[in-house]
């Protein structure tokens, strides 16, 4: 119990700073992500990389964990309030598309460090702040058709430009279903 009180006053003295620096929605983000790094971690995770970024600054992974023999990559979502729904919702094909492309990279840019075709999946980490914090693991939340590393998904529909094209079959499909951990 004392440590749980160190961290909720470690959390608040770290988050009246980080709203010295940066905006609001950042500040908040940035303390969902250490709620859910914490949660992930009292669960047995193994936590390997936070905030990893493409060098071109364009993707972000919130999380990167092993959970036993599978790479985890964890989207962070965070609202004040759930007056709008879970904050999961806000995560659409083009930010699934991102994910997976930021993952592929950090696989790559790792190759020598990761077994060959490791397993993996994408969970999200959904913290809604209020009165007391909530927080939901949703383990598996959606699927990738590509292995890491392997390049391009063979089955993937792309334009005649040679881009995936949105939605369905664009190196995604959508989880068969919602799991909590």
């Amino acid at each position: 119990m004392a440590l749980e009180n160190l961290y909720r006053i470690s959390d608040w003295l770290r988050h009246r700073l980080r709203l010295g620096r940066w905006n609001e929605a950042q500040a908040w983000g940035r303390r969902g992500e250490d709620i859910a790094h914490r949660y992930l971690k009292a669960k047995g995770y193994r936590i390997v990389a936070r905030n990893y970024r493409l060098p071109a600054g364009d993707g972000e992974l919130d999380l990167v964990a092993w959970d036993g023999p599978v790479l985890v990559f964890v989207e962070v979502k965070s609202r004040r309030v759930s007056d709008y729904g879970a904050p999961d919702r806000a995560i659409g094909p083009d930010k699934r598309r991102n994910l997976l492309r930021t993952a592929v990279h950090y696989a790559l840019d790792r190759k020598r460090a990761l077994e060959p075709n490791p397993p993996f999946r994408f969970d999200i980490v959904n913290v809604v702040w209020g009165k007391s914090t909530q927080v939901e693991h949703i383990v598996d939340a959606f699927s990738a058709t590509r292995r890491l590393g392997t390049g391009r998904d063979p089955h993937e529909r792309r334009s005649s430009a040679g881009e995936p094209n949105a939605g369905e079959g664009a190196g995604l499909t959508p989880a068969l279903g919602r799991g909590s951990r």
